[in-house]
């Protein structure tokens, strides 16, 4: 009979949790212009106000539970290792008896005893750090529940037509070199559809759902009237319905512009991306094939 120490050993090492990773939360943005910038404007500051304190109040939790964490795991990893060498202390007083008599029977079975007691409790210790760590699990848990239920804020239209006005008006140059105060297709033109791209963004990672149009699960279709109707513009529901207002080439296209094929539909963002609802909502570059679908081009719902 044999009895292989190390491999005992081993099993217990692999079984000391790993610390957590190191986890920088960013700072925030300083938000003390708000308030004076929306009364230059006569607009109501209270929304983004509102989501600035709630990113405050997410960075703390998530701090907080983060610092709590730490120290637990890593008290549950000392206590493991203890059981590890007290296992080794005992097992190695008792392994010379195994060549010195009639007993190493009697001496291979307490070392099975000792190894027993020993994964036994690494075993409880184990549970022990995960009823610890269970209330701030759910902690995060409510924290993610709640953020994704959260109020989006998506820029409106006029929102970037100011942006637009704004870098006219101080002279600043598209991304194409092109002269001052001029904007890149794939940054500016077409205010509504860079409002549905935004409120597209918003649905990121959302599930797919078949019929769905509602954040929470969209089909493909339902992703892009539902984005455009953020942006204040009703579109058809159906995909072989949503090529609609002006056809434009690849070269013409501006955000907002639906990829359109008799049975998918997808919403260009600008850099070569579009936005789609797949499994779940998600960017990809822009293609023309899509499962052996007719394509019926790219299309710009306001013309």
């Amino acid at each position: 009979m044999t009895f292989d120490l190390g491999s005992v050993v081993a099993t217990i090492a692999r079984a000391v949790p790993a610390p957590l990773p190191q986890v920088t939360v960013p700072p925030l943005p300083d938000f003390r212009t708000v308030a004076p910038l929306a009364a230059t404007v006569s607009a109501d500051p209270q929304r983004v106000l509102r989501a600035a304190q709630s990113l405050l109040d997410d960075r703390t939790t998530l701090t907080d539970t983060l610092h709590q964490a730490a120290p637990l795991i890593h008290a549950a990893g000392l206590d493991i290792l203890a059981i590890g060498q007290r296992f080794l202390a005992q097992a190695a007083a008792l392994v010379p008896a195994l060549f010195a008599g009639p007993g190493a029977i009697g001496i291979m079975a307490r070392l099975v005893d000792l190894a027993s007691e020993a994964f036994i409790a690494v075993t409880k210790r184990l549970g022990q750090l995960e009823n610890e760590l269970r209330p701030l699990v759910s902690r995060l848990t409510e924290l993610v529940t709640a953020a994704a239920a959260r109020e989006k804020l998506i820029p409106a239209p006029a929102a970037y037509a100011a942006e637009s006005e704004l870098r006219q008006l101080a002279g600043v140059e598209g991304v194409d070199g092109g002269v001052p105060g001029s904007v890149d297709k794939q940054e500016g033109g077409n205010a509504v559809g860079r409002a549905a791209v935004e409120a597209a963004k918003s649905q990121l990672g959302t599930p797919y759902v078949w019929g769905g149009s509602a954040p929470g699960g969209f089909d493909c279709s339902g992703l892009t009237s539902w984005a455009y109707k953020q942006a204040g513009l009703d579109i058809p529901r159906t995909a072989e319905n949503q090529a609609v207002g002006r056809q434009v080439s690849y070269d013409e296209l501006q955000p907002g512009d639906l990829v359109v094929w008799s049975g998918h539909v997808a919403m260009y963002a600008g850099d070569g991306q579009m936005i789609e609802a797949g499994t779940p909502v998600q960017m990809n570059p822009v293609r023309t094939n899509n499962i052996g679908m007719p394509f019926k081009g790219f299309w710009r719902p306001t013309g």
